[in-house]
């Protein structure tokens, strides 16, 4: 298994299928390439439906991320998951429009789209890519070689990016849902937001609150925390550009001003 710094982003080892069967009757049957890389995800979406999860949508971005990495793997004839001289799959994913807390890929070579879904299925690292929840888009690329069944299948928790207003705005709705008005001067927050520490001046504030997310429909559990220790009731909120994030991924950063 090959992972990358962030936590949350999983690379699984490829699982080579050595099956030397004929293919063109299943080339035919799919429709070429791309009939097959849309069965994939769809027996991926149904693998985990039946686990309750929800479906994964289909991802242009991430079609063009897969595509671009299998045409390294027909180059190089081998299954893996960055090649010499190949960008890394977040920046890969970046370049193809996506942005993203969390991204993941599945590679094989298969007879059919059925074995190869059935195989992944069977193998920890495949199968955990495809039944996390945290996911929510798909793209795939597929190629026929010489009786095989070339894929790559690229994973995403997408999320669309957003300016500092709108981040603001988001937190300030979750703030509502603490019971704690989000109108304070947003001015302020914001300097407190582009400073690493120290309190602004004025308008007596008891505590900042300064923090980094990838997910915005909820407030990280220290803030929940915090916010409880204070039993503050008015607050205001500021956005700024992140620290340290790394390239492709979509994070916020974010300061509370609680009054």
């Amino acid at each position: 298994m090959t992972a990358f710094s962030r936590r949350d982003l999983t690379v699984v080892a490829a699982f080579f299928v050595s099956l030397l069967v004929a293919a063109p009757a299943m080339a035919q049957r799919y429709g070429g390439h791309e009939d097959a890389g849309r069965e994939i995800a769809r027996l991926t979406n149904h693998d985990r439906m039946r686990h309750g999860l929800s479906p994964l949508e289909w991802n242009a971005g991430l079609e063009r991320s897969a595509a671009e990495h299998l045409r390294w793997m027909l180059h190089e004839r081998a299954l893996m998951h960055q090649y010499p001289g190949e960008a890394p799959l977040p920046e890969r994913a970046r370049r193809a429009g996506v942005t993203f807390s969390e991204v993941a890929e599945n590679l094989a070579a298969g007879f059919d789209p059925e074995s190869v879904e059935v195989m992944w299925m069977h193998s920890p690292e495949h199968r955990r890519n495809i039944l996390d929840p945290g996911l929510n888009g798909v793209g795939v690329a597929t190629a026929w070689r010489q009786g095989r069944l070339y894929v790559v299948e690229d994973f995403a928790s997408v999320i669309a990016s957003r300016g500092p207003r709108e981040v603001e705005r988001r937190v300030g709705e979750l703030l509502r849902g603490q019971g704690i008005d989000p109108d304070g001067p947003r001015a302020s927050a914001e300097a407190a937001c582009r400073s690493r520490r120290g309190i602004p001046g004025g308008g007596h504030v008891r505590l900042v609150i300064r923090f980094q997310t990838s997910h915005l429909n909820r407030l990280p559990e220290g803030v929940v925390e915090a916010l409880h220790r204070v039993h503050s009731t008015r607050a205001a909120v500021g956005a700024c550009a992140p620290e340290g994030a790394q390239p492709g991924f979509t994070t916020f950063r974010v300061a509370i001003l609680l009054y």
